[in-house]
C-alpha cells in the first residue's frame, strides 16, 4: 500500500491561520483596511478654492484661484493662477500673473483631511512700474509643492518655485469648496 504525501502550500495555511487569528491580528488589519478605503472613497473627486499669501518679496501679497481634479485615488491634478502685487521696493508699483498646474500625490490623515506633496510648473508675467521706467519679465518656472486640506474647507499650503536661475516661494492659506465625492 502507497501513502502519497502531499506538500502544504502558503495557499493551504493561510485560511487555517485566519481561523485561528479571526479576533486578533487579522481582524485588526482588515478594519484598518477597510477605514482607510472608505476614507479613500469619501475624498473629493474636484475642488475650487480661493488662497491668499506672501512670498516674502515681490510680490508680497498673492492672491490664488485655484481648482483640482482627482480621477485616480492618492492624487489630483490642480490648475490656477496667482496674482502678486505689491513689490518690496519703494516707489514702485508691481504686479505679475502666474497660470500653473501640478500634479500631487495625497495621503489620508483620518477625519481631519489629507496632506499632499506634488511638483509642476507655470508662466509667468510680472512688471515693474518703476518713476522713469517699466521692466516686464517673462518666466517659465518649475514648482515643489506641498501642504494640508483640512475639514474640506481650509488649504495650507508651501510652493517652491524656480526658474533654475533662482529661488522663489510662496505660503498661502485659504478656502475650497469640495464638490461631488467618488461613488461608493
Amino acid at each position: 500500500m502507497k501513502i502519497k504525501v502531499r506538500r502544504l502550500k502558503v495557499s493551504d495555511i493561510i485560511p487555517l491561520l485566519m481561523l485561528f487569528t479571526a479576533g486578533g491580528v487579522c481582524a485588526q488589519e482588515a478594519a484598518q483596511v477597510a477605514a482607510q478605503n472608505a476614507a479613500q472613497k469619501a475624498s473629493p473627486l474636484w475642488t475650487a478654492g480661493f488662497s491668499l499669501g506672501t512670498s516674502f518679496a515681490a510680490p508680497l501679497f498673492i492672491a490664488t484661484l485655484h481648482g483640482s481634479y482627482a480621477p485616480i485615488n492618492n492624487s489630483f491634478m490642480e490648475i490656477g493662477c496667482d496674482l502678486g502685487i505689491v513689490s518690496d521696493e519703494p516707489y514702485t508699483d508691481y504686479y505679475s500673473v502666474y497660470p500653473f498646474i501640478h500634479l500631487a500625490y495625497t495621503r489620508p490623515l483620518g477625519r481631519l483631511g489629507h496632506w499632499y506633496v506634488g511638483a509642476g510648473g507655470g508662466y509667468m508675467y510680472a512688471k515693474y512700474d518703476f518713476l522713469d521706467r517699466e521692466v516686464t519679465f517673462n518666466i517659465l518656472a518649475m514648482d515643489l509643492a506641498a501642504g494640508f486640506r483640512l475639514f474640506n474647507a481650509l488649504n495650507i499650503a508651501y510652493t517652491l518655485r524656480t526658474n533654475f536661475d533662482g529661488i522663489n516661494h510662496k505660503v498661502s492659506i485659504g478656502t475650497i469648496y469640495t464638490g461631488a465625492r467618488r461613488e461608493q
